[in-house]
């Protein structure tokens, strides 16, 4: 019954929460020297006999804390990935058509997509003039790229951030009409999957980048990742300057990523 509750209270309560309950949970495990620490010890000790008692009490502590909370991300997570199927393929969709129209580019208006990110729809921002400034540089000299979407000859939506091997730091995005943004983040997904990227980094996760399949590492494991990806020699200019045929590349994204879910 309480696995039932906790399936059904995933989708309904952000992610966030759900990782709150699942690092409170095995602070309750932990402080109440449960079963699973005391199982979590006796292996640690015929694995590290080295270790003092000490030791492996750090080690019990954060296994138990961690798995609980790895627990409750995989609940979520497996949860929400028939729902995610359901609403993304609609909105690829409704994209690809608008592409037809309206062709999303690259790098067309680096120093308008950055603007409007820092000006649309805020009334404060952490893009300062300094910061507007350096980036504009780092997109002279190839390093910055932007993803602008249009209607009407206009720049309605974008997204911007940095590329370096085989990762794409993206750093914000901005929408002046409905979906703008989504169709930006979509179609930078679809040209990093289809060049050879393997990390796309956002920085930080809410619900908005949940429903596009977006999901947490450690820190130790992004390290890692970040080692092998930087070496990559990938190329996001590679897709063509107003390439709309994705539909199939995101397709085969998003299918990975919910069998990997």
């Amino acid at each position: 019954m309480f696995i039932k509750i906790l399936f059904f209270l995933a989708k309904i309560a952000p992610f966030r929460v759900f990782q709150a309950f699942g690092s409170f949970l095995g602070f309750l495990m932990v402080f109440s020297n449960s079963k699973s620490l005391k199982t979590s010890s006796t292996n640690l000790k015929h694995v590290f006999k080295s270790k003092t008692k000490e030791e492996i009490g750090d080690l019990s502590r954060s296994s138990v804390r961690q798995t609980s909370l790895s627990l409750m991300e995989a609940i979520y997570v497996w949860s929400n990935s028939r729902d995610f199927s359901r609403k993304i393929y609609p909105l690829i969709s409704k994209v690809n058509n608008e592409s037809k129209t309206n062709p999303p580019t690259i790098n067309t208006n680096f120093k308008k997509v950055i603007n409007k990110c820092a000006t649309e729809n805020r009334s404060d921002t952490w893009i300062n003039k300094t910061i507007e400034k350096q980036f504009n540089n780092l997109h002279e000299i190839g390093v910055a790229h932007s993803i602008e979407c249009w209607k009407n000859n206009e720049i309605v939506g974008g997204i911007y951030g940095i590329a370096l091997g085989g990762c794409f730091f993206a750093e914000s995005m901005f929408s002046a009409i409905p979906n703008g943004s989504k169709i930006a983040l979509l179609n930078l997904v679809a040209r990093l999957w289809r060049t050879g990227f393997r990390i796309l980094d956002v920085q930080f996760l809410n619900d908005h980048l949940l429903q596009f399949g977006a999901y947490e590492i450690s820190k130790n494991e992004f390290q890692e990742d970040l080692q092998k990806a930087i070496q990559l020699e990938a190329d996001i200019l590679s897709f063509g300057e107003t390439d709309v045929d994705f539909s199939n590349c995101l397709s085969s994204f998003l299918q990975a990523r919910i069998e990997m879910s």
